[in-house]
């Protein structure tokens, strides 16, 4: 199941909809979502569950629920005792305004910059 994602559904939405098909058809096998749906989710060296989030251009008003959101979820679905669940945001750079808002949720959630370059060179025939 791939197709892209609508920003106006709830994360779980998602989740609910593999729910929904295995209910109806549990002889099938789900192969669902890629990692533009679910960004990445991964595991930290100490085994805590690490939500990463890809941010495009300056962070929107809903940039920081939406992180919290999935982190919640994480940590209700699919931590054990003893894990926790935390975000990190890729983003280009954190305006004063939003830098206020990511630094009430430091435990939680951690922005780190990121680039990417890409270098071309001729290879001989």
């Amino acid at each position: 199941i791939v197709g892209g994602i609508d920003p106006k559904l709830p994360y779980e939405y998602y989740i609910d909809l593999l729910r929904v098909i295995k209910e109806e058809r549990p002889d099938l096998h789900l192969k669902a979502y890629t990692m533009i749906e679910i960004d990445w989710l991964a595991r930290s060296d100490g085994g805590d569950w690490v939500v990463v989030v890809v941010a495009e251009g300056s962070p929107g008003p809903s940039l920081l629920s939406d992180v919290l959101r999935a982190v919640g979820w994480v940590g209700k679905h699919l931590c054990d005792d003893g894990d926790a669940a935390r975000g990190i945001v890729l983003i280009e750079s954190l305006d004063e305004e939003f830098g206020y808002a990511a630094s009430a949720v430091g435990e939680t959630v951690s922005f780190r910059s990121w680039r990417a370059s890409v270098a071309f060179e001729p290879i001989e025939a």
